[in-house]
């Protein structure tokens, strides 16, 4: 790709440190200064260094190109021989005798660059340990995503402070995890025993792993025993798999989950209601408690936690993150699947030693977790639907979607025009009707429901405005568009969300209540678990009533 890269160039800089930092190109203010990670990015690398007890000064700077692409596009020096060169300088370092301890990979050039990794937003936080090299790398957000992303900040401090611990240790690489995968005949009795030898009063973490859009077709059940050790069973669509899920489910039902809503849900529908599981402790709930305003995935958390290495970006997942695609191996999803037990046994572990020490966070915590049956009862239950009146709704509305829709062909000439194409509408309201140009705060053109009421706000004070009965017409004649545009949207909003719903086969409407769903503490409201039902929070209050 052409662009302008900077001819002046910035060298990296070396000391006598164990500690290097790789970012991926010299900004502006570096070019000026001459020195890497100047400027404001600088500044706020130097209060990260800070709040870690380093600084600029203390450690290794370097970046992948010593020289600055335009607008800050790595596209322009993608190919170029200036990158080929610093990556060389980089790599010689990273080999040499004077190479550092330990590598902080700032942003995802340099991840893709060094680690041959991607995104960096599934690798921050990654100790990953080279023997060759004895070195040990840790990528993580560059600073200059803070001015996006505020949140990143803190998200750099957590990840430095993580690498120093582990340099400190002597981190080696991940410890040699116990996985019993996919045991059959004598294993698999074996693995049921010990599963059932772990005293009630001690933590088992259960994860399952279920078909894309099947959530009921499990292809995994995993066990964590401890903060290493996980068994998962496979279904091999065998009988022996069942019954090993029946002997362990009928004889304990307590269990420590990660969002257990899904798989406590699943494996009843699973088992025709006959797993009744209970939850002993859930980490998406102490998330939701503790840090309510951050991420709660297990990947989020697992970055937080523990030491564990991203493990899950070569997992194909369907929308629904516990849902894995079919073009997954078996053996890749069964090993994935023990280091989520395992990951989340660490995590809950973590946890209550944090609710333990701050009590008053320990009563809403237990209430969330009792919440958790009501919520499931709630979204077992659903309500009844008259499918033979919704079905009457349904033809009323699309009778008046397709009224609006030619009155909206003539008012434009007779020419069709898809009004869920931003673009095309955007188009008529801007270039052929010549109305105020609307923006979002990024600056960004838009037509959305906002910028509507807005135009519609403007044509009316214009009709106000005028005396000219052909003027008045003009302006009539745009807001007349304007609120047929609404009623479109509004129209197939309702057909699509609320009339062409999947209803159970027991015609009841299910949705799934999500008790840790909001950072304000509210529950949150989706589809069911089986894709039927719907968002049961947002039932428009309207009359629909027939033009016939």
């Amino acid at each position: 790709m052409a662009g302008y890269i900077s001819t002046k160039t910035v060298p990296n800089q070396y000391v006598a440190s164990p500690i290097a930092i790789i970012g991926d190109f010299p900004d502006e203010d570096s070019i000026s200064a001459g020195v890497p990670f100047s400027g404001k990015v600088g500044d706020k690398l130097e209060a990260i260094l800070s709040a870690c007890g380093l600084s600029k000064s203390s450690v290794n700077l370097l970046n992948l190109c010593q020289h600055r692409p335009a607008d800050n596009n790595f596209d322009y020096i993608a190919e170029s021989s200036q990158l080929s060169k610093g990556i060389e300088e980089v790599k010689n370092y990273l080999n040499s005798s004077s190479r550092p301890q330990l590598v902080f990979l700032l942003g995802q050039k340099a991840l893709e660059h060094i680690l041959r990794e991607s995104p960096i937003s599934d690798w921050r936080s990654s100790p990953i340990y080279n023997s060759t090299q004895n070195i040990l790398y840790l990528p993580t957000y560059h600073p200059n995503s803070i001015f996006r992303i505020p949140a990143n900040f803190g998200y750099i401090i957590h990840d430095i402070r993580k690498g120093l611990r582990l340099k400190e240790a002597g981190y080696k690489g991940q410890p040699n995890y116990d996985f019993n995968l996919n045991p059959r005949g004598i294993a698999l009795e074996q693995a049921i025993e010990e599963i059932l030898s772990v005293p009630r009063t001690e933590c088992i973490t259960l994860d399952i792993e279920t078909k894309k859009k099947e959530p009921t077709s499990l292809r995994c059940v995993g066990f964590g025993l401890s903060s290493n050790k996980a068994i998962v069973l496979g279904n091999n669509g065998t009988p022996d798999f069942q019954q090993a899920l029946d002997r362990i489910f009928t004889t304990r039902q307590g269990y420590t989950y990660q969002n257990g809503l899904f798989d406590r849900e699943a494996l009843r529908l699973y088992s025709g209601n006959t797993y009744k599981l209970t939850t002993d402790f859930d980490t998406h709930i102490a998330s939701h408690v503790l840090e309510p305003e951050l991420p709660r995935d297990l990947g989020f958390l697992t970055q937080g936690y523990t030491d564990i290495p991203c493990y899950w970006a070569d997992i194909t997942f369907s929308d629904d993150v516990k849902s894995s695609s079919d073009k997954t191996p078996f053996d890749k999803l069964l090993r994935y699947n023990a280091y989520d037990c395992v990951a989340t046994y660490q995590i809950a572990e973590a946890q209550k030693i944090e609710l333990a020490e701050k009590q008053n966070l320990m009563s809403l915590f237990k209430y969330e977790l009792e919440m958790l049956d009501v919520s499931l009862h709630i979204s077992q239950a659903g309500f009844a639907v008259d499918v033979v009146r919704l079905g009457e709704l349904r033809t009323i509305v699309e009778r008046k979607l397709q009224k609006c829709l030619t009155y909206l062909f003539i008012l434009n000439g007779q020419r069709l025009i898809n009004f869920n194409s931003p673009k095309q509408v955007q188009a008529l309201l801007y270039d052929e009707l010549k109305l105020p140009v609307q923006r979002k705060k990024e600056g960004g053109v838009t037509s959305d429901d906002a910028a509507l009421v807005k135009l519609i706000g403007h044509c009316s004070a214009q009709i106000d405005k005028y005396k000219t009965e052909s003027t008045k017409q003009e302006w009539r004649n745009k807001l007349a568009v304007l609120k047929l545009i609404q009623q479109v949207r509004g129209y197939e909003k309702l057909v699509s969300s609320y009339l062409d719903i999947k209803v159970s086969p027991d015609n009841r409407v299910r949705s799934t209540w999500k008790v840790g769903g909001t950072e304000t503490g509210r529950w949150s409201c989706g589809l069911y678990i089986d894709g039927t039902g719907l968002n049961a929070q947002t039932f428009p209050r309207l009359v629909i009533e027939d033009d016939i």
